[in-house]
Formats: C-alpha cells, sequence, structure tokens
C-alpha cells in the first residue's frame, strides 16, 4: 500500500473522529480550546462555533478519505487555522508544532501542489528517414 493512502486515510479518520466530537467532548474538552478573539469576532455561540467546525472537520475528513487532490489541501487549511487559534490562546504550544506538521503533510500528499512530471522527451527523429521520400 502506498504511504500517501495510508497518510490520507489515518488523518481523514482523525479528522471525522474529532469532528464528531465536537458534539459530545469525549475526547478533549473542546470549549478551552477555542481562542475568545475568535469568539468575539463570530455572531454566533460557542456551541454553535464548535457544531460548524465539527461538521467542517468532518466534511474535510470524508473528502481527504475521497479525494486527495481537494482533501489535502483543504485539511492543511484546517489545520493552519487551528493553529493560528491556538497561538491566539498562548499556550498548548506543542499541539501547535504538531498541528502544522501535518497540515504539511497534508499539503504534501495534495496533487495540487506537487510539481507534475514532465512529459517524456519524443526521440529525436532520424536524418535519414527525415531525408528519403
Amino acid at each position: 500500500m502506498e504511504l500517501t493512502i495510508v497518510v490520507r486515510v489515518a488523518i481523514g479518520l482523525v479528522l471525522v473522529v474529532e469532528g464528531m466530537d465536537k458534539f459530545y467532548n469525549k475526547l478533549a474538552d473542546w470549549p478551552m480550546y477555542t481562542a475568545p478573539q475568535i469568539l468575539n469576532l463570530l455572531p454566533i455561540t460557542h456551541s454553535e462555533f464548535l457544531g460548524i467546525l465539527g461538521v467542517t472537520e468532518i466534511v474535510i475528513g470524508v473528502a481527504l478519505l475521497v479525494n486527495a487532490r481537494y482533501g489535502g489541501l483543504l485539511a492543511s487549511m484546517l489545520l493552519l487555522g487551528i493553529t493560528i487559534n491556538l497561538l491566539l490562546l498562548g499556550d498548548y504550544y506543542n499541539i501547535v508544532l504538531l498541528n502544522i506538521i501535518v497540515a504539511l503533510t497534508c499539503l504534501s500528499i495534495s496533487p495540487l501542489v506537487r510539481r507534475p512530471k514532465p512529459p517524456p522527451v519524443p526521440p529525436p527523429l532520424s536524418l535519414k528517414k527525415a531525408g528519403k521520400k
């Protein structure tokens, strides 16, 4: 099995599980990980924000499982947003570093950011064959 498939499945499943847990708070106390600066910008309640974030994580996790082209790019953007939120809290720097690594991993498996392989160079025409009529 190709490594990128293993990484896609692992990160995709984690995003789906963490997204679902935003509604149950069994894996973590998610409200404590939200920066107040973020909440002050939003016209919704904290629980509504976590619900929207949870659904977003589930959708991006499924996108990563189904299609690396867009899923990797979306997952990296989500993780960088979470990283910014954690930096605003001024704590959890170990999680910040892990999120950056996972975001870069997601970015690297997305074919949208990979350099395409150049097309094969055709063999040169033989001068003998080109001169014949």
